[in-house]
């Protein structure tokens, strides 16, 4: 009877050993299957690690172009600003007087134009006659009395 306990109980041991191998055997086939998984996901990582280095160096690029862009875009400013003064200066009909002397026109060069050519011309404008700008031609002034050098 010992025996027959004895040959039991190795059966018994067998029988569970058998267990744990079918269930080591079921972990080795999980175990190959999670590695299949992680090298899968490894190329997966290497692809997309790939992908963003390309996508930083096409924005490196995109960035540097768009730095030049606000450079062209403060030159464009710049130029537009000298059309529209060169425009402005095209569309003008400049007329340049000579011969009055200095200081005869008071304070407001304006008024005096208006009042003094229709009388030297001897010619009445209508509408009267209009002016964007006036200015004083001739050398600099440079004594404190605002006369020109005297030559």
């Amino acid at each position: 009877m010992a025996e027959d306990t004895q040959g039991e109980s190795m059966d018994q041991i067998l029988q569970e050993i058998s267990a744990v191998g079918r269930q080591l055997e079921g972990m080795d086939n999980a175990m190959v299957v999670l590695m299949a998984e992680t090298r899968s996901m490894r190329l997966e990582i290497a692809g997309f690690q790939s992908q963003i280095s390309g996508l930083d160096h096409r924005v490196a690029a995109v960035e540097t172009h768009v730095a030049s862009w606000t450079d062209r875009d403060q030159e464009l400013l710049h130029l537009r600003s000298k059309l529209t003064d060169l425009e402005d200066r095209s569309c003008r009909n400049n007329i340049r007087l000579l011969g009055f002397p200095e200081g005869i026109k008071g304070p407001d060069i304006h008024s005096y134009l208006q009042d003094t050519l229709p009388k030297l011309t001897d010619t009445t404008f209508d509408p009267p006659l209009e002016f964007q700008r006036a200015h004083r031609l001739g050398p600099k002034r440079q004594d404190g009395k605002g006369r020109p050098p005297q030559s």
